[in-house]
């Protein structure tokens, strides 16, 4: 077995982390007085305020807007796939231990599914408000979608952190 089929889990930990690095450094340069990063434009819930930071952005700083939402695009399948594996190897490890806890993971798994879909529906929203769409009803839906999105990747990484503490001496021994 070659040294990426032995460590493919770490890499995709490592690519999605590079990932993570990467958007933050184009938040870098988004940050106005009116947005300090693409969360903030994620979650401006009305019309007005993401009307203030499209305004507030000079065209430079929109084409980097538009660059992070569609690189966005690559961030989506690597934190929901890393979420989905990382559940499902907690399931692997567990087995038996807790069929209640099983059952949530994999709830939790199709719920990363749906934040994927959600975070792709929010980008679409705005990618519309940056291009000048006037409708009211599109930073509403980027709230909406964005909000459900965080609260259910935040799930799947608390069950993941709970599973680490909770079954440490399964998860983390060495198979034998």
């Amino acid at each position: 077995m070659n040294f990426i089929q032995k460590n493919k889990y770490y890499l995709h930990i490592a690519i999605t982390l590079l990932v993570v690095v990467i958007i933050k450094i184009i938040d870098t340069h988004i940050k106005t007085d009116v947005c300090n990063d693409i969360a903030g434009y994620e979650l401006a819930k009305d019309f007005d305020t993401s009307q203030a930071m499209v305004n507030a952005w000079t065209d430079n700083a929109k084409l980097w807007v538009a660059f992070d939402l569609g690189f966005d695009y690559l961030f989506i399948l690597l934190y929901v796939s890393f979420i989905i594996i990382s559940i499902q190897r907690v399931i692997a490890k567990i087995a038996q231990k807790s069929t209640l806890w099983i059952k949530m993971g994999k709830l939790l798994m199709y719920a990363q599914l749906v934040a994927g879909l959600f975070d792709a529906l929010e980008n679409y929203y705005l990618f519309k408000i940056l291009l000048g769409a006037q409708n009211p009803a599109y930073p509403q839906y980027a709230f909406w979608f964005a909000t459900v999105k965080f609260l259910f990747v935040a799930l799947g990484l608390l069950y993941l952190l709970i599973s680490a503490v909770k079954y440490r001496k399964l998860l983390f021994s060495k198979a034998k």
